[in-house]
Formats: C-alpha cells, structure tokens, sequence
C-alpha cells in the first residue's frame, strides 16, 4: 500500500447512504473486504491503491490540487566559499594596513601634541544628526 487518502467519515457515509448502498453491497462492488471498507468509513482515511474506485462508486466530485515543484538545491561548495571570505578578508586588511598608513603620515606631519585634535570624519546622516540634537 502506497498511503492513505484522508476522506471525512461523513462524506463517505453520506455518499454510501444517498446511494442506498450497504457495506456489504459497497465491498462487493470496490471489490475489497466488508471489514476493511468499514474500519476506512469509520477512520475517515481509504487506502490510496483503491482511492478512485471507491470515489468513483461513491461519485464523489474528486479535485486534485496541483502538484507542487520543489527544487532542491546543490549544497553550496563550502571550500569555495570559505576561499571568497578569505580572498574578502585579505582586501579589507590591505585597505585597514593602508588606512593605517596614511593616519601614521597624517600624524608625522602633525606637530608634537596635535595628536589629540586629529578629527577622524564620519559620514553626515541625517538620522544621526537629528538624534545627537535630540540629546
């Protein structure tokens, strides 16, 4: 058996019942085992093998929704992707080793004590300045 349909005990026994069927008469026409046909009514699940047949029987007005794709993925190579962070993060230290560069230059043509009023510029946003006003 491949699985199960979930079909509600009450729609199955309507179904049977609007037609005038009884288990037995339902069994013999699936055909399937009386016992089997009512243990499924009862649980409101039929066996998907015999799914169509019974609901062809029942004419239950059957929709199907569309299957849905899935795509799945290769996993991403990890030893590719950790070569990318690390060639990254040498550029960021060439540019950190560089910036550090021109600060050193900037202070040696500083003169002696002028160390303390070497502003570094940050970027002027406006959230930012209506917040430090905000102060």
């Amino acid at each position: 058996m491949k699985g199960w349909v979930s079909v509600p005990t009450e729609t199955l026994r309507a179904a049977r019942q609007r037609l005038g069927l009884s288990y037995k008469t339902m069994a013999e026409v699936v055909p399937i085992g009386m016992s089997r046909y009512i243990r499924w009514e009862r649980e409101g699940r039929v066996g998907s093998e015999l799914f169509d047949r019974i609901a062809e029987v029942l004419e239950l007005d059957v929709t199907r929704p569309e299957p849905i794709q899935v795509l799945i993925a290769e996993p991403p190579d990890a030893l590719s992707m950790l070569q990318a962070l690390d060639r990254r993060l040498e550029a960021v230290e060439t540019q950190l080793g560089e910036l550090q560069t021109l600060l050193r230059s900037v202070l040696s043509q500083s003169e002696p004590g002028d160390e303390d009023r070497v502003l570094i510029a940050r970027p002027q946003r406006p959230e930012f300045e209506a917040a430090e006003h905000a102060r």
